[in-house]
């Protein structure tokens, strides 16, 4: 019966998060947040390039971009933060991380 208990406690814990990702735009933010995550990955290698593995771009739990800056012991920051050249830098690597998952895409 314990085992049974656990089991259905289990069930409705995944029911209670299935409910909350399709209720309003819960479902279309959680997939956008995972293809926001991989865009972040893809810019950061050329964004780590282009500072010589000084800095990194990251999002927080809020979906929000930071830097996190290694020369400072790897503390984040905001995006805010950055000179102009930084801030072309980023958006240069997020905008060519965009153009290749474009490319990706209309290929397949």
């Amino acid at each position: 019966m314990l085992k049974n208990l656990s089991q259905l406690q289990k069930r409705a814990e995944n029911l209670k998060i299935m409910t909350n990702l399709f209720k309003g735009a819960g479902f279309v933010q959680y997939v956008s947040s995972i293809y926001l995550r991989q865009l972040c990955d893809h810019a950061n290698v050329r964004f780590h390039r282009m500072t010589r593995n000084q800095l990194s771009l990251q999002l927080n739990e809020s979906n929000d971009f930071e830097i996190i800056d290694y020369l400072n012991e790897g503390r984040s920051r905001s995006v805010k933060t950055l000179s102009g050249g930084q801030a072309f830098q980023v958006s240069l690597s997020l905008a060519l991380a965009l153009a290749e998952e474009c490319t990706n895409q209309c290929a397949i």
